[in-house]
């Protein structure tokens, strides 16, 4: 289902983040996000902060295995 493809296409962005030559729209391209603004708010809604935060490493409420 689609919800299946979202997560996918979601943690592949989650791995793409430690690439620190992406820009966050690159990324959004390459998981197939046509809309970068999009793509911010689905990973928000899913992983609880922006794909910025989550590569800077500074979301206080975020998993995202620093240690």
């Amino acid at each position: 289902p689609v919800s299946y493809l979202l997560e996918l296409r979601l943690k592949y962005a989650l791995s793409l983040l430690d690439d620190r030559y992406l820009s966050i729209k690159d990324i959004s391209s390459r998981c197939g996000f046509g809309d970068s603004n999009y793509f911010c708010r689905r990973f928000r809604k899913h992983f609880g902060c922006t794909p910025g935060e989550m590569r800077e490493d500074c979301c206080p409420f975020c998993d995202n295995g620093a240690e």
